[in-house]
């Protein structure tokens, strides 16, 4: 046995009727103008606004880049890095971050021995603000630093996988 519609079923189902036949009996009046359907504007709109933003993200980590590495090339006595880095606007946060890849030598001036490095650094571009860090001694491999805000890691694969959701939403 079906139920009965409650009172405010009927009432509901009552307006939606009266103002479909208002809008029915408005279209049938009056000069007969042929309605083309409007495009897709929120979905060509909502892909230009994030080109937009991937373009001004872009702009921002080049110029963020180049005032605080200049070319990411360096060169000191006994010591040479090597930045670089990729930018990425992440749409679902609304953010621009840079992964800052830095590998270091470092030649001991007694031993004339070289010390290889490989640093690795999340930012959020427009705070300026580290989010997360890796740094090892590449040979032997000794991870000495490896963390997002609260949580640790103990690897490269660890640290990629922490960073991951970052750089691909």
């Amino acid at each position: 046995m079906l139920a009965r519609p409650s009172f405010v079923v009927k009432v509901l189902i009552a307006t939606v009727l009266g103002i479909w036949i208002l809008v029915l009996l408005a279209s049938c009046g009056g000069e007969s103008t042929p309605q083309t359907p409007l495009p897709p504007i929120t979905a060509r709109d909502t892909r230009q606004e994030s080109y937009d933003w991937q373009e001004k993200c872009a702009r921002n980590a080049r110029e963020w880049f180049k005032q605080l590495y200049d070319d990411g090339e360096q060169i000191d006595s006994g010591t040479e890095t090597h930045t670089r880095y990729t930018n990425h606007y992440n749409a679902k946060g609304n953010r621009c971050y840079v992964l800052l890849e830095t590998t270091g030598f470092q030649k001991n001036s007694k031993t004339g021995e070289i010390t290889m490095t490989e640093s690795k650094t999340l930012i959020d571009v427009n705070e300026n603000k580290d989010l997360a860090s890796y740094f090892a001694f590449v040979n032997p491999r000794k991870v000495m630093l490896c963390r997002m805000a609260e949580a640790h890691c103990r690897s490269s694969k660890e640290w990629k996988a922490l960073v991951r959701p970052y750089m691909e939403q």
